[in-house]
């Protein structure tokens, strides 16, 4: 689901809805299923967080981010059907938000400066324990 909305200057807050695998404040990683997480792109920034009470009660990080801020955004899907974008820092830590709208969401981040790559990939971290 996208929810656009204009302000006043010309750019636009684009909001998606879908799952998340997201490391936590203690090491673990979180896999939160479809409608628990939220892409959010608000002029040059992009936020992806859990919704509701979830992140209070597991300690999921929230991940907000310029385009100078992350290393690569990419699609990624693996053999036990997820799909959705994947979103690398500099220092490693990858977090993934599950959509099947890949394309338009990727679009709008090449848009916006965010450094994009074509390239599917496996998500690297899913199954781990450690982030």
């Amino acid at each position: 689901m996208v929810d656009g909305s204009t302000s006043g200057t010309s750019t636009s807050r684009l909001r998606w809805i879908g799952g998340a695998n997201l490391p936590t404040l203690g090491g673990w990683r979180i896999n939160a299923s479809e409608l628990f997480a939220e892409l959010v792109l608000d002029d040059n920034t992009l936020k992806l967080s859990l919704r509701g009470p979830l992140p209070r009660l597991i300690r999921a990080e929230t991940l907000s981010a310029a385009p100078s801020e992350l290393s690569e955004v990419f699609p990624i899907r693996s053999s036990f059907r997820f799909r959705g974008i994947g979103l690398r820092r500099p220092d490693g830590r990858e977090y993934y938000f599950k959509t099947t709208q890949t394309d338009p969401i990727l679009q709008a981040l090449q848009a916006r400066a965010f450094p994009v790559s074509p390239i599917v990939r496996r998500p690297a971290k899913l199954w781990t324990l450690k982030a």
